[in-house]
């Protein structure tokens, strides 16, 4: 099911609602009504991440992550700032390419860690501005980086100094968020410590929706109409996690009316939906489904890798290098160091998609994107130039990958087309018209199984040819640097 049935996706990606009750808030509660009040109107999909919360939890005690912390989110492990409490993500996003128009970012620091963005202007050789009356700053990904006071930075994609402009004269007043996104926002101030929303209004287009429900070969012929109409009430959709002992989390979508005709589905339709847009999570496999009054929930625990995958969906603007305090500024490192750090890192994305299943391969044509723009956004200063161009050939073989799955799964789909169900009529002997039904699913699953064996074939021999780069470059490195890489 395509981006236009179910369109999930946090920077992103990725979501979650823990809750399954609204509760009533408490103003004095509201932790994100300040940050919220700078999103943009338009938005129409939304990110909370509560990380204070998440770094005191249980969890993050036992395992010190406390102390990893900077360390992991250079490597890319983390997708936390490590001086930042609280951080809302927002983005139009254009649910048909599954693009964001725009996307704006608001990182509360610690209260120990205010916001010096003179420090940072240094570090990456740039300009101070003053937009609207704030110190604004251009960093190296497009993006407008700004402070909007003592503890709390903004950031807006792309650095268009008109919309920057707008958006800071327009912000500081009351939230104009969509109801749906309002609710999100609710539920990250006492539940989740990341909510994930996407708001769906006005968003579906009926034939393109029924187009994508054949397509999907998850319900019989007479029950298109039916999931159509259900699936047409969507009015959003929320991903949350929450990190106790424990992680765990969950997928709520929901519907203006009742969804219960999709009972018997319920589970595919997410997976489905999830996977061809880039947004599956492998923990999700094993996650259980539930249907209510006007909600489908799909929830269960988390792994860390888990964990990880959602971060990787979340994709913010500020770079790793807007960090403040004494003990997170390195000292010049040396080549050797750099290079090591640069080629380890490229290495943790592989072994991400080393893990996935070779027959889920089909499922994961954007993820290979996300990850090539991972590789892109590494930090490249001081690192060996063959080092440099081996990661160039890494992001753009992934998305050669991506490619690739993305025209074997276009592909599937229209030769499925061309093998509809059918009625037709024979005469017997004595002269009795009888009308007869021809299912041609057999033919539509034999050019599934063929089209994802040929597609996988050329997304594994790039893969191959990826190793082998890899072999040569880490021979080449040691050799070169008398360590082991």
């Amino acid at each position: 099911m395509g981006v236009s049935l179910m369109s999930f996706r946090c920077f992103a990606a990725i979501l979650l609602c823990i809750c399954i009750n609204v509760v009533s808030i408490d103003k004095s509660c509201a932790q994100f009504d300040e940050m919220t009040n700078w999103v943009p109107d338009s938005a129409n999909t939304i990110v909370l991440v509560r990380a204070k919360e998440i770094f005191n939890s249980a969890k993050s005690k036992k395992e010190k992550w406390t102390s990893q912390r900077l360390k992991a989110y250079r490597s890319g492990t983390s997708f936390i700032p490590p001086t930042v409490d609280r951080f809302v993500l927002a983005a139009q996003l254009d649910y048909e390419y599954m693009e964001p128009i725009w996307q704006t970012a608001l990182f509360e620091t610690k209260k120990d860690k205010p916001v010096n963005i003179v420090e940072v202007s240094k570090r990456i050789k740039g300009n101070l501005e003053s937009i609207s009356g704030y110190d604004a700053l251009v960093l190296p990904n497009d993006a407008y980086a700004v402070k909007i006071n003592e503890y709390m930075l903004g950031a807006m994609v792309p650095a268009n100094r008109q919309v920057t402009s707008r958006w800071l004269r327009n912000g500081r007043g009351v939230s104009n968020l969509s109801r749906y996104l309002k609710e999100a926002v609710q539920f990250a101030d006492q539940n989740a410590h990341i909510i994930v929303a996407f708001d769906f209004q006005d968003a579906i287009n009926p034939e393109a929706l029924h187009e994508k429900v054949v397509g999907s070969g998850l319900c019989e012929k007479d029950e298109v109409e039916s999931f159509c109409m259900a699936l047409s009430k969507m009015k959003g959709a929320t991903l949350g996690i929450t990190i106790k002992e424990k992680i765990s989390g969950a997928i709520k979508v929901d519907f203006d009316g009742s969804p219960e005709v999709l009972r018997s589905s319920a589970k595919a339709i997410l997976i489905n939906a999830l996977s061809e847009n880039g947004l599956m999570i492998d923990d999700m496999n094993n996650w259980t489904a539930k249907m209510g009054r006007d909600h489908i929930r799909l929830s269960g625990p988390m792994t860390q890798s888990g964990l990880r995958q959602v971060g990787r969906l979340i994709e913010h603007p500020i770079v790793n290098t807007f960090v403040s305090g004494d003990e997170y500024v390195e000292a010049e490192v040396d080549m050797k160091t750099r290079t090591k750090q640069y080629f380890d890192s490229v290495q943790q994305v592989g072994e991400e998609l080393k893990r996935k299943e070779a027959k889920a391969l089909k499922t994961y044509a954007k993820w290979f994107n996300k990850y090539a723009r991972e590789i892109d956004s590494l930090p490249l200063v001081n690192v060996d130039p063959i080092m440099l161009d081996y990661g160039r050939y890494v992001s753009d073989s992934f998305r050669d990958v991506s490619t690739v799955l993305d025209e074997t799964n276009l592909q599937k789909v229209t030769r499925r087309g061309s093998f509809e169900d059918s009625y037709g009529t024979y005469t017997d002997d004595w002269g009795y018209r009888t009308t007869y039904f021809e299912s041609n699913i057999r033919n539509r699953q034999k050019v599934t199984a063929q089209a994802n064996v040929t597609g996988g074939n050329k997304a594994r021999e790039i893969i191959r040819q990826v190793d082998e780069a890899t072999a040569q470059v880490r021979r080449d490195m040691s050799e070169k640097y008398k360590v082991d890489f």
